[in-house]
């Protein structure tokens, strides 16, 4: 960061290092460094030989002292150097040197111009053209020099008295002057008078001087008078006009600072410190001007994004000032609003400060970001819907167009440049005059749009058709048309399947006539068979009734079979229940494992669910489910986690959940919310198997 050139350097002279600054002032990049760059090259022959002696004297480690060189740089400025340099020591060797060279450019006509102004300067006090004037208050006689008298516009020895000069003051400003004069005449006073007024030439010109001097006492015996005074007059009309059309600048930017529609402030260049606002940078930020003075915008969290505070600081360090950036602003209220920053350094009461501008941008902004959707939503409409755009400048025959108009024809993006030329030698002979009338048309009876259908030549030769829908977007003063845009949509399988749907028409309409008379003979011969069917059909009615007869004898026979059947399981469970449930409250006094406590409670339920009077509807839930997901079922029912169910089956928690939404799907709960141990319980009809072998 350093403005000075900090470079590094070997033995040879080339350079090894250089800092930013470097870079910049010496017009090279690094690419020129890493090629081999030597900084002696740039130097003035005469001291080229000299600052070869010095660099051997550095590496030689004798102690020299800033040189100055003349260089000329490759944009062909020729400025003046100082250069300090040190060898560079590495384990007791010197490899190279380093150092820094100053841009004394300015400072040297700085010198030659003090030593030209150190002699004009001494010209200057002989000659120059100041006025002395010497009165006599004894005897009122007056002396003037001839320069004062130039500068009032008479010939030397016109005015004798006071009187007559005081004739040439500026009548607006006599009484003051006068009063000046009166006061430095009291002895009580130091008798100096200085005055800045106007004088009115013989000719009516009006001259604004400065009249400085001092009146001169003694003492005596009626007390302290004045006996003596000697001024001088310089003429200062430029710089006063000057002065007065500064202070009317200044006046004029005052009023302009305040009425300015845009947020305007002068802040501390160092701190960011508030010292001025107008009210437009109250309104955009919601802050009065007393809260604002004295404060940053930090401090008042105007900045949404603390990085844009750096940013802006890093520019005004890098370039001097900041140019259209845009941030956001947080107004008092917490409302967060767009602005435009434009900001430079300027000089205000003896300090630096920085001057800024602050715009309102947020409708802009939202029209923007709208205008970039809009934007971006047309770019993927057309993309997505392989839809090439195109625009005419018909005065030039010049077309631009997207990517999409060539890659739909086969060629690669931009492959050629487009004109209304090589469109037509693009478009199918055939397609040609119709192509062309409706574009004429459009272009002279002012429509508000074309449309054009017409085959394009691609880059394989073949032919494929494209839709053109356009419309003359502009006109010249006579109404003529001046640019037209539209868009290009590939309908190549559209009317291919158009034409095959035609022809295909075409064929159905001759099978309907074919099948139309082979339908007639057709029916004839039904007509016959519908007369034989009657005769069957009387034939079959008899027999539907003797087998309805037959139905009602089978059914009374299926009747008493069930009632038989219902009988037989109640005689079966009566004997599991004497058989079978001793041996289980026997096995329930025996010392058991974990494991087999659970088959045995699985075990017991599963007989009294055999045995229970919901027994008939085992067959049914058998049927539907495996057997794994059987034995799944009757855990699920008992309240068994999938965990403690795949250590009693031994299988892995993923194959319990499968089984699972099985077993939903399969008793039509797969889109239900219905808890499926809550099915399964109130429903009982869940027999779990479990080979305890």
């Amino acid at each position: 960061m350093l403005p000075e050139i900090v470079f590094e350097m070997d033995p040879d002279g080339r350079i090894l290092f250089l800092n930013h600054n470097g870079y910049e002032q010496l017009g090279i990049t690094p690419e020129d460094t890493a090629r081999g760059f030597y900084p002696l090259e740039l130097l003035t022959p005469e001291d080229r030989v000299r600052a070869r002696q010095n660099i051997a004297r550095v590496l030689a480690g004798e102690p020299i002292s800033a040189n100055e060189y003349t260089a000329i740089f490759k944009d062909g400025r020729k400025v003046s150097l100082l250069s300090h340099s040190r060898p560079i020591v590495r384990n007791g060797r010197i490899v190279g040197l380093r150092g820094v060279i100053v841009d004394i450019t300015e400072r040297m006509k700085l010198e030659a111009a003090l030593q030209n102004n150190e002699e004009r300067l001494r010209i200057a006090v002989e000659t120059a053209h100041i006025g002395i004037h010497a009165t006599d208050m004894e005897t009122g006689k007056t002396q003037w020099s001839p320069e004062l008298y130039d500068i009032i516009g008479l010939s030397p020895g016109t005015i004798k008295t006071s009187e007559e000069g005081w004739k040439i003051v500026h009548p607006a400003d006599r009484a003051r002057v006068l009063g000046i004069h009166h006061r430095a005449l009291d002895p009580k006073g130091n008798g100096l008078f200085f005055s800045e007024h106007r004088i009115v030439r013989p000719n009516g010109e009006v001259r604004w001087i400065v009249w400085q001097g001092c009146t001169y006492f003694r003492d005596t015996s009626s007390g302290r008078i004045p006996y003596r005074r000697i001024g001088a007059c310089i003429d200062i009309t430029e710089r006063k006009l000057a002065e007065i059309a500064l202070e009317r600048s200044e006046n004029k930017f005052s009023k302009m600072f305040e009425a300015s529609p845009q947020g305007l402030a002068i802040t501390t260049l160092d701190e960011g410190r508030y010292l001025e606002a107008n009210p437009a940078e109250s309104y955009l930020t919601g802050y009065s001007r007393e809260e604002l003075i004295g404060r940053t915008a930090l401090e008042l969290g105007f900045y949404c994004d603390p990085e844009d505070s750096q940013t802006i600081r890093h520019l005004l360090a890098e370039k001097g000032s900041v140019n259209n950036y845009k941030f956001r602003l947080c107004r008092k209220s917490g409302e967060i609003r767009w602005g435009l920053l434009c900001a430079s350094r300027i000089e205000f009461e003896g300090k630096k400060c920085l001057l800024s501008t602050v715009s309102d941008i947020s409708e802009l902004r939202k029209a923007e970001e709208a205008l970039e959707l809009s934007e971006e939503r047309l770019r993927m409409a057309t993309e997505g819907a392989t839809v090439g755009w195109w625009e005419w400048d018909i005065k030039s025959g010049a077309v631009v167009c997207n990517d999409i108009y060539y890659t739909m024809l086969g060629y690669s993006p931009q492959e050629f440049p487009l004109s209304i030329e090589r469109w037509k030698e693009l478009v199918f002979p055939d397609d040609m005059g119709a192509a062309i009338r409706v574009l004429n048309k459009a272009l002279t009876e002012n429509l508000p749009t074309f449309v054009a259908e017409y085959r394009l030549k691609c880059k394989d030769a073949s032919w494929r058709w494209i839709q053109d829908i356009g419309k003359v977007s502009e006109r010249d003063a006579n109404g003529r048309a001046a640019r037209a845009i539209g868009i290009h949509i590939d309908i190549h399988d559209h009317k291919v399947l158009k034409e095959r749907l035609f022809k295909a028409n075409q064929d159905l309409e001759e099978r309907v006539r074919s099948r139309t008379a082979a339908l007639e003979e057709l029916n004839e011969s039904l007509r016959h068979e519908i007369s034989a069917r009657y005769a069957v059909e009387d034939e079959l009615r008899e027999k539907t009734e003797e087998l309805a007869e037959i139905n009602s004898t089978l059914r009374v026979i299926l009747r008493k079979s069930r009632e038989e059947c219902e009988e037989n399981t109640i005689k079966l469970a009566a004997t599991i229940r004497q058989l079978a449930f001793p041996h289980l409250e026997k096995l329930k006094l025996a010392r058991l494992t974990g494991r087999q406590a659970a088959y045995l409670q699985l075990l017991e339920e599963a007989f009294e669910l055999i045995t229970s009077p919901d027994v008939s509807s085992l067959s049914d839930l058998q049927r539907k489910l495996t057997s794994s997901e059987f034995q799944v079922a009757g855990l699920i029912s008992q309240g068994k986690t999938s965990k403690q169910i795949s250590e009693i089956l031994s299988l892995s928690c993923r194959t319990i959940e499968s089984h699972r939404r099985s077993i939903r799907k399969k008793l039509g709960l797969q889109h239900s919310k219905t808890n499926l141990r809550s099915h399964l319980a109130s429903t009982r009809n869940i027999v779990p198997r479990i080979n305890i072998g």
